[in-house]
């Protein structure tokens, strides 16, 4: 039953020998006394430089996957809605029906009737000052003083 004992109290007096000179040295260290072998390596300035380089496409293996997908979710964009851009110059109304003239970006014309799509808007009604037009499921009447 000695034997036991002795070795125990041997490991723990051991053990604490080792944490007290660990604890010596960071004592030493952070109280501006540079002897020893950790007060002689210089400190690094790590406020002023990044030493790590971030990449987007590399997961970091320090940053949880479940905190990195909530951190790196982006939310939907919401953009105003606008129709493509078209300026509404004349409409054309007689016995052959109803006929809408638009000008391009770039100064092309186009002459479309009810029912015709350009630039992913379509045309669904034509009245005598006004057009209705559908363009990414919203319809919206457009008049002929809007330019």
């Amino acid at each position: 039953m000695k034997a036991p004992r002795q070795i125990t109290r041997i490991l723990s007096v051991a053990a604490f020998a080792v944490w007290g000179s660990v604890a010596y040295e960071l004592y030493t260290t952070t109280e501006g006394n540079n002897s020893g072998p950790i007060g002689d390596m210089k400190a690094r300035d790590t406020t002023t430089s990044n030493p790590y380089i971030y990449k987007t496409d590399i997961r970091d293996p320090f940053q949880s996957v479940a905190v990195r997908g909530i951190s790196r979710r982006t939310q939907p964009e919401t953009t105003a809605w606008a129709p493509p851009p078209l300026k509404l110059t004349g409409l054309l109304y007689g016995d052959g029906g109803r006929t809408a003239i638009l000008e391009g970006e770039k100064g092309e014309i186009h002459f479309l009737g009810e029912g015709d799509t350009i630039a992913g808007m379509r045309i669904l009604k034509i009245y005598k000052s006004s057009l209705l037009h559908e363009y990414h499921k919203q319809k919206r009447e457009w008049t002929l003083d809007n330019k």
